[in-house]
């Protein structure tokens, strides 16, 4: 197996990071569309369930800022769930089922990017453990 060296791997992990946040960015916007206009927005409840809705995505913020990668790991596993409900609700009639389908389609370009961040961010990681224990 051929060894990919560290600046490759950067160059990877930096855009693969990039690329992550826009899409959850994209996930966070398009989950929030699909939302309201599912539900009436002049019920106080809406806005409550719209907030309890969006907490778990937004509880993996601060570490897709910091860019680790066992969150982005976990972050995955979460998406997992909201993508069912995307796809299940994708099957509504007109505008919602839109919407839904291009939060189904936002969910996985995160899915997919959160995962190749995350394993060339822990090859990147062993390869330079690898070359500190080389040096000593």
């Amino acid at each position: 197996m051929r060894k990919k060296p560290i600046k490759h791997l950067e160059l990877k992990t930096h855009w693969a990071r990039r690329i992550c946040c826009l899409f959850y960015f994209a996930t966070l916007i398009s989950f929030s569309a699909e939302f309201l206009v599912q539900h009436d927005r002049a019920q106080i409840w809406t806005w409550i369930v719209w907030g309890i809705c969006l907490t778990p995505l937004l509880a993996f913020l601060p570490g897709l800022i910091m860019g680790s990668p066992r969150n982005q790991v976990i972050l995955c596993f979460f998406l997992l769930l909201y993508f069912c409900f995307s796809v299940m609700s994708s099957f509504a009639p007109a505008l919602l089922g839109q919407l839904s389908l291009s939060t189904a389609l936002a969910e996985s370009g995160l899915f997919i990017s959160a995962m190749y961040y995350a394993r060339w961010q822990a090859r990147r990681n062993w390869l330079q453990q690898q070359e500190i224990s080389a040096r000593h």
